[in-house]
């Protein structure tokens, strides 16, 4: 669906075929990604968190190493790589290692599933009933990871009609914005499981704690990381290019670009306390409207009608990050946490192990 989505915003036609075919590749690494994630989780949920930490580090240097040989070439002699075609190939190739290598140094030589009781073989486990109510979280999830990285593409259509400069220093400038994602990604992350094991304990008013506590460490980091990019904003340029033009135009852009660097971080991290409650339906949602009614025409509009430069392309996408984050927002102070205990419960078969154990 990326070249007909793209298409609807009238893309180049060399912008449309580049993007198709990453998106085509890149597709081909889904279940290798859903079955690390699925395994991950798993393993964080039982407080294991050191296969994934080896097995990303692991990841990140093979990606490097492939992309440095096959994307351009180097150090071999007379080869230049295979450029952009070959990226979404490294990707995929380092998805598929990653997953063998968790499979086996961790699952299949240290027997790490069933020593905290769960086997492969447990295939009765696995019933209609479950994968349905299983499927009910996952689908809407998808849908909504799926919205983002549309979404996302057309935003860089978007910046990709202002000129090479503006170009540029979009991409270069939302590494920034990445970099800070994952410090908020990791404590959303750990919020989302102690959260879960808050609700699946029936306990309230810890559940609530957890999300004070973990929105006022997130807003304090954002804070510091909005203001040090603010303030020092020549110096974060610098470490992407020494361009003047581009240096200039992370300068002039860079009220916008902390507005974004700020909201998007805080709207991922309230994202993750919904998907925690079980609410992924309610969070797809959100970010449709968020993607669609606010950040993607806000962005349209401002650089069709206001400034036609990367300042009015960034507080379009601000914007949309704001509304997100006000939806998420009453979402969440909405939320009836007794019902979700509840439904958190009948999930989990609670109620059917009490009565087969007859207390």
């Amino acid at each position: 669906l990326t070249g007909p989505v793209l298409g609807l915003f009238h893309s180049h036609d060399e912008v449309l075929h580049k993007a198709s075919y990453y998106a085509i590749v890149m597709s081909l690494c889904l279940p290798a990604r859903t079955l690390m994630g699925q395994i991950s989780q798993f393993l964080s949920a039982n407080s294991m968190v050191k296969p994934e930490a080896v097995v990303s580090i692991f990841a990140a240097t093979m990606n490097l190493v492939l992309g440095v040989v096959f994307v351009l070439g180097w150090p071999i002699k007379g080869f230049d790589g295979f450029g952009f075609k070959a990226c979404g190939w490294v990707t995929v190739s380092t998805e598929y290692f990653q997953l063998i290598v968790l499979w086996f140094c961790f699952i299949y030589l240290q027997q790490i599933p069933s020593k905290i009781g769960w086997t492969v073989s447990s295939y009765s486990e696995i019933t209609k009933a479950r994968v349905l109510e299983y499927l009910k979280l996952y689908v809407p999830s998808a849908m909504s990871t799926a919205s983002d990285f549309w979404r996302m593409a057309v935003i860089g259509v978007f910046a990709a009609e202002l000129g090479d400069d503006d170009v540029a220093t979009f991409n270069a400038s939302y590494r920034i914005l990445w970099i800070s994602l994952t410090f908020v990604g990791s404590l959303s992350f750990s919020c989302r499981i102690r959260l879960s094991a808050a609700v699946g304990a029936g306990d309230q008013d810890r559940a609530r704690h957890i999300i004070k506590l973990g929105t006022g460490l997130t807003i304090a980091i954002l804070l510091a990381t909005t203001l040090a990019v603010l303030a020092f904003t020549r110096d974060f340029a610098l470490l992407f290019t020494d361009d003047d033009e581009i240096v200039n135009l992370f300068i002039d852009s860079r009220l916008p670009m902390c507005l974004t660097l700020f909201f998007m971080n805080l709207a991922v991290f309230l994202e993750g306390i919904p998907v925690a409650l079980g609410r992924t339906k309610t969070v797809f949602y959100a970010g449709v409207l968020g993607s669609w009614a606010g950040q993607v025409p806000l962005s349209y509009l401002a650089i069709r009608y206001w400034k036609h430069n990367l300042i009015g392309l960034y507080y379009g996408v601000a914007g949309g990050y704001v509304l997100l984050t006000v939806l998420l927002s009453l979402v969440i102070i909405t939320t009836d946490f007794h019902a979700v205990i509840e439904e958190a419960q009948r999930r989990s078969e609670v109620n059917d192990e009490v009565d087969n154990t007859g207390l």
